[in-house]
């Protein structure tokens, strides 16, 4: 259902976002503040958001820099060089290259991939 999406454009400049449906960040967003959704994150390359991430579905992160921790109901998925706190996933948290994160507590398993 695309009316439960927000997507944000390339450059742009948010405040908190807390949002029902799924969220996607792309490439130079700065968020400043907490992300809550109620299914899937995406947060994109070149990314900053200075706050938590919640989700009532999967996360994945792409080159993020995040100072929060990071709670899923699903998967976590960190790809590239992102920079997280502790993250939580009910699934399994699944990384890819060397990401610099806290702990780690999945729900399932850790799985490491070559990214």
């Amino acid at each position: 259902d695309t009316a439960l999406e927000l997507l944000v454009g390339r450059g742009a400049t948010i405040g908190p976002v807390q949002h029902a449906g799924s969220v996607t960040l792309t490439r130079q967003v700065n968020v400043q503040g907490g992300v809550s959704t109620g299914r899937d994150t995406i947060v994109g390359a070149g990314c900053h958001v200075a706050g938590g991430i919640d989700a009532g579905g999967r996360i994945i992160l792409q080159n993020a820099q995040v100072s929060g921790p990071i709670r899923a109901d699903g998967d976590v998925y960190l790809l590239g060089n992102c920079r997280v706190a502790d993250v939580r996933a009910g699934g399994d948290i699944v990384v890819f290259g060397s990401p610099r994160t806290g702990r780690l507590e999945p729900g399932g398993r850790v799985a490491t991939r070559a990214f």
